[in-house]
């Protein structure tokens, strides 16, 4: 990967990676620094991203190494011992409010906000795989290799973070979800 390509990265998915480390760390504060130290071991390392054009797919490709980066990072600043406290701020959850069910909405939004606090609950080798499957969009196998562990190991932390999932929803009196 050349600068100018790691600069054109950085501009079509800069925010989407700043998200993302918004959601592993819980805190915006705790993002930055996530970002910034992914994004200047990615630039140290840009031999080794592979972008040999300049479609969509390559750019993913890059993008996805750098949120692996970023993963790497986030868990070893845990053990570390680093602030491991989780602070949710609920505007991040997307409201799109309609004029005709106001009340549609507001179950939708309550939904998802309890989706997402029991999506916080996971312990971080469940919530990891699951930020990755489902906000990011990688598949099992770009999991599997960003996190260094057999493909199976990612199909059975899904599928126990999704029960998990349903038996706090259940709980909470969201029967079917």
């Amino acid at each position: 990967m050349t600068v100018t390509q790691f600069e054109i990265l950085l501009k079509q998915h800069g925010n989407f990676i700043f998200g993302f480390c918004c959601h592993l760390t819980g805190s915006t504060d705790l993002a930055e620094d996530l970002y910034e130290m992914a994004v200047l071991k990615a630039f140290s390392m840009i031999c080794k991203i592979n972008c040999k054009g300049s479609d969509e797919d390559s750019y993913k490709s890059a993008r996805n190494y750098i949120i692996g980066i970023a993963v790497r990072l986030y868990k070893n600043e845990i053990r570390k011992k680093m602030n491991n406290s989780i602070v949710y701020d609920n505007e991040i959850i997307d409201s799109i409010k309609s004029e005709q069910d106001i009340e549609a909405d507001f179950l939708e939004n309550d939904i998802k906000s309890a989706v997402r606090q029991a999506v916080d609950n996971l312990s971080d080798k469940f919530r990891i795989v699951v930020y990755m499957f489902y906000f990011v969009d990688m598949s099992i196998e770009q999991i599997s290799c960003n996190l260094k562990i057999p493909k199976g190991t990612v199909k059975s932390r899904l599928n126990r973070a999704r029960a998990i999932i349903k038996k706090e929803m259940e709980e909470k009196g969201y029967d079917g979800y």
